[in-house]
């Protein structure tokens, strides 16, 4: 059985392996949008991701969106999912070729709070 450290790591890895510079799911404006496919949106069915989109406060930490995650994303813990999506919408961590050194770095410090 995996342990929830493992989990989060391997969510994480998938995170970064899914995007890259032409796949991060922004809307046309360049911002993560959970109907363009973020982070956390790419794991709800569409509706959701629409309900959510309309919420004043659409951030993933918000208890209303958590909820709404399967429940085995939640108990990856709000605080770890805040920071893979932080990681997601950061411009500066991505070029076409995945993740810069920025986002290396910033991906090691997830790595180090939140998987070990």
């Amino acid at each position: 059985m995996k342990t929830i450290e493992q989990k989060r790591l391997e969510f994480l890895e998938e995170t970064i392996a899914h995007f890259n510079i032409n796949n991060r799911g922004l809307n046309a404006k360049g911002d993560c949008s959970y109907t363009d496919g973020c982070a956390i949106g790419r794991h709800l069915p569409k509706e959701l991701c629409e309900y959510i989109d309309q919420l004043e406060w659409s951030s993933v930490g918000n208890p209303d969106v958590i909820s709404l995650l399967p429940a085995d994303m939640q108990k990856l813990g709000t605080y770890f999912l805040v920071g893979v999506q932080a990681l997601h919408g950061n411009p500066e961590a991505w070029d076409t070729e995945g993740l810069t050194d920025a986002g290396k770095s910033q991906a090691q410090k997830i790595r180090n709070q939140y998987c070990i």
